[in-house]
């Protein structure tokens, strides 16, 4: 069985990266990126086709019903948590890429939301898990 992940960013080279790790180079088996949404259509489009993502949705939400996990990796903070809250109301597990929000008080406001639908939430930096650094 495949953990179907969306995407929700496209502006910067983590979806790109994302992507290729799990749907061209296969390092993580059971997983693949299988939406994407992107800011402009055309950053959509590239991340797609570099990180053989097969579908790209008009609106983030598009992906509800579809996906079964979340990343959320927009180039500014202060989208971050507006875009996740979909995902973590239906209960969706949900990856914020770094920096996880913009204001602390909106930050525990979310996590608080999260708790209480019992959905995962994490934020980290993936740099010290890649090979090149170790």
């Amino acid at each position: 069985m495949t953990m179907n992940i969306g995407i929700i960013g496209a502006e910067n080279s983590h979806a790109r990266a994302y992507s290729k790790m799990m749907n061209v180079e296969k390092l993580f088996e059971g997983f693949a990126v299988t939406h994407i949404w992107g800011e402009k259509p055309e950053f959509a489009e590239h991340a797609a086709k570099e990180g053989q993502i097969p579908t790209i949705v008009k609106e983030s939400t598009d992906m509800l019903g579809k996906v079964d996990a979340i990343i959320v990796d927009h180039r500014h903070a202060k989208y971050h948590l507006d875009a996740a809250l979909p995902f973590v109301n239906e209960g969706i597990p949900t990856f914020v890429d770094k920096p996880f929000c913009y204001r602390s008080a909106k930050g525990r406001e979310f996590l608080a939301t999260a708790r209480s639908k019992g959905t995962p939430v994490t934020s980290f930096s993936s740099l010290p898990f890649q090979a090149r650094f170790k």
